[in-house]
């Protein structure tokens, strides 16, 4: 029921304390629902502040339950090299996070498969859940997100309707699965469901790598990203100057593109394409596929083709204008998908809500599934109608609008759950100057606080 207040709160709310504002938006006359009509919002029953919080502080995802803490240590025997390493017993407890949050998690990625069938391209990215409690152990901090600290989330989009297909929450490396410590494993499991599918891939440098890619060849996936220059610099160690003679330094004005093919019977193919821009870093692009490559020769006059090539060993100078490689295009069109969904989640969003209690963290990964959820709907309601909501903030508002529409009471009845929440000085007591007279007491037809010295259920001004 209070859905409506929490959609739109982080907006008006601003540096107000949360409670406050909650107990003023209930007392207030304000119609939440004006944008959309309907019934207005000041005649639906909702909570009060403290029963929320009474509500959150008891609500978990899952069981909670300790297990002994455990230190990993890094081996090379032959007994733990599959894993790099095993794990030793420490003093204490932790919570198990995998029974924790594995229930949520595991239904959101069945629901999302059996409700969307997903084109052809698919990105894999991150994003970062804000929340900043000490006691977090999902906590961690990147510079390159909007909210810096919070819980990270693996996520996998639909390209085109950035619908999301899968998420996984990082958990520490007591609580990840031993074929997932690996970035590749994590990537293998994200992808097993598209197995010998052929769809197209886009993921950045974090997931990307050399081993990745030879290993989607063999179960039938095409990928195409960025690659740090770390990862792929060993394959280029028969060139004299390495990988560093391929890249131009950034004082040259050109707009280069070096492209290497190399074909293997088991590999399969992998293009490695360098990318020189001036004035900026070399980019490194690393991908199986030929489409995103595209194909022309030295002859070529078409515009969006004679800037990229396929096959072999090639250098060529872009022109000025327009000079980005058609891979790149493509790269910044796909992992944009990404960003459009973290950008709604940034506007409309409940995870923001304060919760002061040791285990408050616990709910913010369960509260970031339901922004997953109310987005996932969203983007399924505007994709499946020719005429679908296209505002995010007014689909958000007709579902909360249906959601408390069995708690509307009639205008006449009293305000026993907005009125009755905070102590209002009696009118009567107001005009002959006493003091402390607050009193809970409404008049059931002026709706004016009255004390029991002057009222007898209706004050003396409406008999």
């Amino acid at each position: 029921m209070v859905l409506a207040i929490l959609i739109i709160g982080k907006q008006e709310k601003g540096t107000m304390e949360f409670r406050m504002w909650y107990k003023n938006r209930l007392l207030s006359r304000i119609n939440m629902f004006s944008e959309i009509g309907g019934f207005p919002s000041y005649n639906v029953n909702f909570i009060s502040c403290t029963r929320f919080y009474q509500i959150l502080r008891f609500l978990s995802p899952g069981a909670i339950q300790y297990v002994p803490r455990q230190a990993w240590k890094k081996s090379s025997a032959s007994n733990y090299q599959p894993f790099g390493g095993y794990f030793v017993n420490l003093n204490g407890r932790v919570l198990d996070l995998n029974l924790l949050f594995d229930r949520y998690v595991t239904d959101f990625n069945n629901n999302s498969r059996s409700v969307y069938n997903c084109s052809g391209t698919i990105t894999l990215d991150e994003i970062l859940s804000k929340s900043k409690s000490r006691k977090n152990p999902l906590k961690q901090y990147n510079a390159s997100k909007r909210d810096r600290i919070g819980v990270l989330w693996h996520t996998l989009m639909d390209a085109n309707s950035s619908f999301c297909v899968k998420v996984r929450i990082k958990f520490p490396k007591q609580f990840t699965q031993h074929h997932l410590f690996k970035t590749e494993g994590l990537v293998l499991d994200f992808l097993d469901d598209f197995r010998g599918s052929y769809a197209r891939v886009c993921q950045d440098n974090f997931f990307n790598s050399y081993s990745l890619t030879s290993k989607l060849n063999q179960i039938g996936l095409y990928v195409h990203g960025t690659c740090r220059k770390q990862i792929i610099s060993r394959h280029f160690a028969d060139h004299p100057d390495g990988l560093n003679g391929f890249i131009d330094a950034k004082h040259k004005q050109n707009h280069r593109v070096r492209c290497f093919t190399h074909d293997d019977e088991v590999d399969g193919q992998m293009n490695v394409m360098i990318y020189n821009s001036p004035g900026r870093n070399s980019v490194i692009f690393l991908t199986n596929s030929n489409d995103v490559l595209g194909r022309s020769t030295e002859t070529s006059t078409d515009e969006d083709n004679y800037r990229t090539y396929f096959g072999g060993n090639y250098t060529r100078d872009l022109p000025t204008i327009n000079s980005r490689p058609h891979l790149t295009k493509i790269y910044n069109s796909e992992m944009n998908s990404c960003d459009v969904y973290d950008q709604y989640l940034h506007a409309h969003s409940i995870r923001y809500v304060p919760m002061k209690h040791k285990l408050s963290w616990i709910l913010k990964p369960t509260l970031s599934i339901l922004d997953y959820e109310f987005l996932n709907s969203f983007f399924i309601q505007r994709e499946s109608n020719e005429n679908g909501q296209s505002s995010y903030r007014t689909f958000l508002l007709k579902l909360a609008q249906g959601l408390v529409a069995d708690c509307v009471r009639d205008e006449n009845e009293a305000l026993d759950g907005q009125g009755n929440s905070s102590r209002n000085m009696c009118a009567e007591c107001k005009v002959l100057g006493k003091r402390d007279s607050r009193t809970r007491i409404h008049c059931i037809k002026c709706k004016s606080p009255c004390c029991k010295a002057h009222s007898d259920n209706i004050c003396k001004q409406c008999v």
